[in-house]
């Protein structure tokens, strides 16, 4: 596998150079449904071009060209073309990003970037955090359905310095239909023509149902029997509008199912709304939504005592955001938030008072932030932060303080952008931190870009992280865990450098990058019959490659569109001999990702997408322990059968790989989804 690994980097390698040089026309990125212009994701400008970052810290707005970190871009097409029904599987074609699922249809999956373990990675929708106090497990319960993402920013590396609290390893900034929307009342990157072609709603109905269509095997490689039929059933409805000043939309979805093995039935609601205003020099954005979700949590925590377990979660928040033009150069903003989680977690369905857990968590959130063009392709950018968490818990709770708990954060930024000559950028900034748990802490951090010629841009960044014990790391207990009270703070320190280049529809890169984690936070246990128990261990340096081709019409061919990326990692930690690690050694050490999608004609289109991973230390991740690596294969066949209507199959882990993203959840075998989609402008 390795040999033949190299050989196909190194043809890649080739086609980038060669594409590279003979490109000249600016790629341009359409996003059609039913073969309509309903959502571009870009018009007028180029996919370089387009401004990331822009929704969370003024002053360090740049271009995905300019830009001195490492970013993939996931765009509304590229949603569109591939076969997934949630934001979970979505973000598992990104190399380099560990969606670890407990089961099927987002019920609950921890998210890790380039080795990190969950909650070291921050997660923001429209730029507001969707850290949850109570435990990282609950980050990913996002209400936000696919047809109202317009794209997803994937940074990678540490990124404390601008966006403060949990922004260890990577940061995934989940952008809405309205999320983007500038001062001046259009979108500052991926212009659309959503809300200024009509007044008139435009509306999507999205129906699916699916089926089990392969078999879940034994480590010995016999079928798991069950008479059960495994099915589920899916709808989405998306409509968007705007009257005068103002704009809007709202998104519902429903998925339901009965599981893919014993006790992972599942029922999940998503709601979802977002308005804006604009007039002027003023401009608000407002977005709030739910989530609940009802399934059976077999082996999720404490397999197999926990066969017949049952978790219901609930998520909701609402956030505003006013933005006002103090004058040409100079932009305000305030940012006010809150999130609210409900946890009930019952560890046997027919017997709950043998043992039960009731969390609910609460966090708000207040930023003010000002930037201001001090020179010529110079911006400052100054903002305060403030948050408070609250817990209230049968079980992480205080006894002395009627179960409850709060902690809270304050914090500032400074940082500063500016272009040298046309070619040169550099960010750089500093973030201070002050909280009764940390004290005060500074962390700092620098982006460099050079254009090394027209189309080859070479950067650079240092950057620190950090994340906080969440309230199970210090306080939760049960029959099979054990808290540590006396648990640090985690730190990191990152680096990276690559190339890029980008023109024609065409865009690849290749870095370096090395991360040292100090202080960092894992679940261990000396021997299987004794509890997890959290600890801070022993400094671990993770160090890797990194390498992305995205090709629109490739190899000249109209309407084939090409994505290929890989992530290579090793990590180095000293522990005490013996030690069962549950998360912190067992990473992504290779994650290799293949995307090709063909529009045959203007009706008929099919995707395929190959996905191949090797967790190092983790013979479990596969049923053939000789081999901890292996492949997903997946595929997506869209019929526009008229303006307004198409179906879709979908097929995936075709391959009917039998693998586990946690040790000890067996993931779901071969499936077949049937879905039709129908818009009304």
């Amino acid at each position: 596998m390795s040999e033949l690994r190299k050989y196909l980097f190194g043809m890649v390698g080739m086609l980038c150079v060669i594409q590279s040089m003979v490109s000249s026309k600016p790629v341009r990125v359409f996003s059609k449904l039913d073969d309509r212009d309903l959502t571009d994701t870009v018009d007028s400008e180029t996919l370089d071009e387009v401004d990331i970052h822009q929704v969370v810290a003024l002053g360090s707005r740049t271009s995905l060209r300019r830009s001195g970190m490492n970013v993939s871009l996931i765009t509304r097409e590229m949603i569109q073309q591939l076969p997934v029904q949630n934001i979970n599987e979505l973000l598992s074609h990104v190399a380099g990003v560990d969606i670890r699922q407990r089961g099927v249809a987002g019920v609950q999956a921890d998210i890790g970037i380039r080795g990190s373990s969950f909650d070291q990675v921050l997660v923001l929708v429209d730029g507001v955090r969707m850290s949850d106090p109570q435990t990282g497990h609950h980050q990913m319960n996002l209400p936000i359905p696919l047809n109202a993402i317009k794209y997803i920013e994937v940074i990678k590396g540490g990124a404390a310095h601008k966006y403060g609290l949990n922004a260890l390893a990577g940061v995934v900034n989940i952008v809405t239909v309205l999320g983007d929307k500038g001062i001046n009342g259009t979108q500052s990157s991926h212009n659309s023509k959503m809300f200024s072609q009509s007044k008139l709603p435009q509306i999507e109905v999205d129906v699916f149902v699916g089926s089990m269509a392969g078999k879940l095997k034994n480590p010995d490689g016999t079928e798991v029997k069950d008479d059960v039929q495994y099915n589920q059933s899916g709808a989405r409805f998306f409509v968007t509008g705007s009257h005068g000043n103002w704009n809007y939309w709202v998104g519902s979805e429903v998925q339901k199912g009965n599981g893919y093995r014993i006790n992972t039935e599942y029922l999940g609601i998503r709601n979802t709304a977002g308005l804006s205003y604009h007039k002027g020099k003023h401009h608000v954005n407002l977005l709030g939504g739910s989530i609940n979700n009802q399934f059976g949590a077999s082996y999720f925590y404490a397999a197999p005592r926990d066969t017949f377990a049952q978790e219901e979660v609930n998520t909701q928040f609402v956030q505003g955001k006013y933005q006002f033009k103090v004058h040409q150069k100079g932009e305000l903003e305030l940012q006010i938030s809150s999130r609210w989680n409900y946890d009930h977690f019952v560890f046997r369905e027919y017997n709950p008072q043998y043992y039960q857990n009731f969390h609910s968590s609460r966090v708000d959130m207040q930023r003010l932030q000002y930037s201001h063009e001090i020179v010529k392709h110079g911006k400052l950018g100054l903002g305060l932060d403030m948050r408070q968490e609250s817990l209230s818990s049968t079980n992480l709770g205080d006894p002395s303080s009627n179960f409850k708990r709060n902690r809270s954060f304050s914090g500032a930024y400074v940082n500063y952008t500016q272009l040298f000559f046309d070619r040169l950028s550099i960010h750089a900034g500093v973030y201070a931190l002050s909280s009764n748990t940390l004290k005060n802490k500074l962390y700092p951090g620098i982006e460099m870009n050079y254009q090394l010629w027209k189309r080859w841009n070479l950067y650079g960044n240092y950057g620190p992280g950090q994340r906080l014990p969440t309230f199970t790391d210090l306080y939760y207990k049960d029959p099979m865990n054990q808290s540590n009270p006396n648990l640090k703070p985690e730190f990191s320190e990152s680096f990276e450098l690559g190339i890029k280049s980008s023109g024609g529809g065409f865009y690849w890169g290749l870095s370096y990058f090395q991360r040292n984690v100090f202080e960092m936070i894992d679940w261990v246990r000396p021997d299987v019959a004794s509890k997890w128990m959290p600890v801070n261990q022993n400094t671990m340096r993770y160090t890797g490659t990194e390498g992305q081709v995205t090709w629109k019409n490739a190899l000249w061919i109209r309407g084939f569109d090409f994505g290929w990326s890989y992530c290579l990692l090793q990590g180095n930690m000293s522990v005490d001999s013996g030690v069962i690690s549950k998360s912190a050694l067992n990473y992504l050490g290779d994650h290799t990702t293949f995307r090709l999608n063909y529009q045959w004609n203007k009706k008929l289109s099919m995707g395929v997408n190959y996905r191949y991973f090797e967790r190092i230390n983790s013979a479990w991740s596969n049923n053939n322990s000789d081999n901890p690596g292996y492949g997903i294969l997946d595929a997506k066949l869209k019929y526009t059968i008229n303006k307004t209507v198409s179906v879709y199959v979908n097929g995936m882990n075709l391959l009917n790989t039998q693998y586990r993203e946690i040790f000890s959840v067996p993931l779901a075998p071969r499936w077949i989804q049937l879905g039709i989609v129908a818009g009304i402008k």
